[in-house]
């Protein structure tokens, strides 16, 4: 509202001069011819709609019947491209499979167990999401039977990407000459026969699906008409190929099922703008497949010589139910069916007269707010070219003000654009070169400061460097000490008894205290003592090796179930010792006698600190892609707060080192070591009073 005032002013003021009254005078001329030329084109324009609409009504019938011929075209085109994509999938599949057989391809790793049913059939029971087997109660069994369903299995991830990628496609298979399977999704086929649907001693050389393909020419695909499938899927329509050897030999085929209902429901899931009109689909024998609601009326009426008509002709008119209606089909080629749709004559004229009376209706009124809009616009253009006219010699002075207010806000950057007129250019360039001199002497003190402040920043980051490198440095140092202390304490506790000990007996034989037919006896004892040093030695210079990368492991390739039945071996004896190995375990890739070592430093642990004859209990299993190896025992275990250092250097829990058995705290971080050097992992779980579990994680070498 304001601007309108504002506007309005300048108007006023601008009518009083010369200008403002030559700009009334070109508005009066400018708009009294358009409105008299807008009254000569109404008045004639109720004739020419007229005309106009009968031309239209004629053409707009025949081009919506031409649409609607173009549109049942279009369905059964994408049909037929449906098919024909489906066709497209399965053809490489067939390739993929007869290379299989002629080469006898099988998956690694793949065991085929077959089931046997009291109805005489095989099949493969399985868990996921996989494809499985079966096997017809009238086939026995043959070793090229056997080996085609286990080559068979390596189809698996084609048959499960063309389901997925394909919603229409219910399930993928290939079925042997002699009545044998393979099947994705994995069917249930004791349910399947248990429920009445797949018959036990099935000949699928004789169903549709198998036979068509036996008849395909150049190994094209075959379709087959809509019949009831063998499973619970109920009605489907089948694709198949053959496959053949190098030598021409028939194998069976490959095939895929399609549900019906879901090509229906796209095929017929579209409404026509007509109220009586609908779309029924029907086969190559003229039976119907399936029909929109709307047609169930008319279903008496059509007959078989009218059924028969719509495969000869694609559009022709007929009575049906005492209505005259048009009938336009396509075929859709894979299949021979026919797509029709039927239309009432009168209900594809009514829209069209519909719409024609609408259309000129809103012809007419769109002129009239097209006509208004015009002059408020062009009104609207002509006033706002005479205020930009008016603002044009005010611009320069404007601009100047506005550079002041500029510097004045520390705005230094400011420019005034070049003037069309002499003395305002004049005024501009001076002010532009008073701006840039005040700019570079503002910039030059800022760039000083900021150079300094710069210095001063860094200055104090280097000290804070330092100071926290010095910082690190220390706090290493202090844990190394710390280490250091720790580790020569726990030498110096683990030393200190045996060699006083032997040093007590060495003194005592020079002394003449033991007698010489007791020396024997305590020569025994200091060898043992040394041979407790030796180990002590020996197990601390390894576990130096191992942790600093010095040892040198020889990795192999060895039969897990080989290698621990030698473990098994080593405590045959000791019948608390109880050791189960999984079978058909695949390769593991370590080195033998580090592994070895590990697992009696764990075994001999559970040993040490449980009850005489504890049972000790060993797992050997796979558990997805590692080797779990799980030592239990139920000793005396481990107590919460001692649980996190078992695999520190010399670490053993109070009770442990107060007691009489031996050890130096060394054991558990060598095997720890050891399992690491192995890319593995190794977990504890215990409980006082119940005993121990140490649970080893080994990665299977990858294929």
């Amino acid at each position: 509202m304001k601007t309108f005032k504002k506007l309005l002013q300048i108007f006023q003021k601008g009518f009083k001069t010369f200008r403002g009254r030559m700009l009334f005078i070109f508005l009066l001329f400018s708009i009294g011819p358009l409105i008299f030329i807008v009254y000569m084109v109404m008045h004639n324009l109720d004739d020419l709609l007229d005309m106009t609409k009968k031309r239209t009504e004629v053409a707009l019938l025949n081009n919506n019947v031409y649409l609607y011929q173009e549109h049942v075209k279009k369905q059964a085109q994408i049909i037929n491209e449906q098919l024909d994509s489906i066709a497209a999938q399965l053809n490489p599949t067939r390739i993929l499979a007869e290379d299989v057989f002629n080469h006898s391809i099988i998956v690694d790793g793949y065991n085929l167990q077959l089931t046997k049913e009291k109805e005489g059939y095989y099949w493969e029971k399985v868990n996921g999401d996989v494809s499985n087997i079966g096997v017809s109660a009238n086939t026995a069994i043959t070793p090229t039977i056997r080996s085609r369903l286990a080559e068979s299995k390596i189809l698996e991830n084609t048959f499960k990407t063309i389901v997925e990628q394909d919603p229409n496609i219910a399930a993928i298979y290939f079925i042997g000459a002699e009545s044998y399977w393979r099947i994705y999704p994995k069917l249930n086929v004791k349910q399947e026969v248990d429920q009445g649907y797949l018959k036990p001693d099935i000949d699928f050389t004789k169903q549709p699906f198998f036979y068509s393909a036996t008849q395909s020419h150049n190994q094209k695909a075959a379709w087959t008409n809509t019949y009831l499938d063998l499973t619970h899927r109920k009605e489907v329509l089948s694709l198949s190929l053959p496959i053949h050897t190098t030598n021409g030999e028939f194998i069976g085929v490959i095939g895929a099922d399609i549900t019906l209902s879901q090509v229906l429901d796209y095929l017929l899931g579209f409404e026509f703008k007509e109220k009586g009109a609908y779309a029924v689909l029907i086969d190559s024998n003229q039976q119907f497949i399936s029909y929109q609601p709307k047609a169930k009326n008319d279903l008496p009426f059509l007959d078989r010589h009218i059924r028969g008509q719509m495969s000869k002709q694609h559009k022709f008119s007929t009575t049906i139910n005492k209505k005259e209606k048009l009938i336009l089909t396509s075929e859709v080629e894979n299949t021979g069916w026919q797509l029709a749709y039927i239309i009432p004559k009168k209900d594809v004229s009514r829209p069209i007269n519909t719409i024609l009376e609408e259309q000129l209706k809103a012809y007419r009124q769109s002129f009239v707010v097209q006509f208004i809009s015009l002059v408020l616009v062009l009104t609207i253009v002509l006033i706002v070219i005479s205020v930009i006219s008016w603002r044009k010699f005010t611009k320069p002075l404007s601009e100047v003000i506005k550079g002041i207010r500029s510097i004045n806000k520390n705005n230094l950057k400011i420019k005034i654009g070049k003037q069309s007129l002499t003395e305002f250019q004049v005024l501009s360039e001076a002010f532009n070169q008073m701006a840039d001199r005040i700019n570079e002497l503002v910039e030059n003190y800022q760039d000083l400061n900021s150079k300094l402040e710069g210095k001063v920043q860094e200055r104090t980051a280097q000290l804070k460097r330092i100071n926290l490198s010095l910082k690190e440095a220390n706090d290493k140092l202090s844990k190394m000490e710390e280490a250091r202390k720790t580790m020569f304490a726990n030498i110096a506790h683990d030393l200190k008894t045996p060699i006083t000990l032997v040093l007590g007996y060495m003194e005592a034989i020079q002394h003449g205290v033991i007698q010489k037919e007791d020396f024997d006896e305590y020569l025994n004892r200091i060898q043992k003592h040394l041979h407790s040093i030796n180990h002590l030695v020996k197990e601390v210079y390894e576990l130096n090796n191992v942790e600093m990368g010095q040892s040198t492991f020889k990795f192999e390739e060895i039969n897990v179930e080989v290698f621990f039945q030698h473990l098994k071996d080593s405590y045959k004896n000791q019948e608390n010792i109880d050791i189960m190995i999984e079978s058909s375990l695949p390769s593991l890739h370590i080195d033998k006698r580090y592994m070895e070592r590990a697992i009696f430093n764990l075994i001999d642990n559970a040993l040490k600190y449980s009850e005489p004859n504890a049972s000790v209990m060993i797992r050997v299993s796979k558990e997805e892609k590692h080797l779990h190896i799980v030592i239990s025992d139920s000793g005396w275990g481990i107590s919460p707060e001692d649980l996190p250092y078992i695999f520190d250097r010399f670490y053993r829990v109070d009770k442990a080192r107060n007691s009489d058995k031996p050890g130096n705290g060394l054991g558990l971080a060598i095997v720890r070591e050891i399992i690491h050097a192995h890319r593995g992992e190794i977990k504890t779980d215990s409980q006082l009073g119940k005993g121990t579990k140490f649970t080893i994680m080994i990665p299977f070498r990858p294929v």
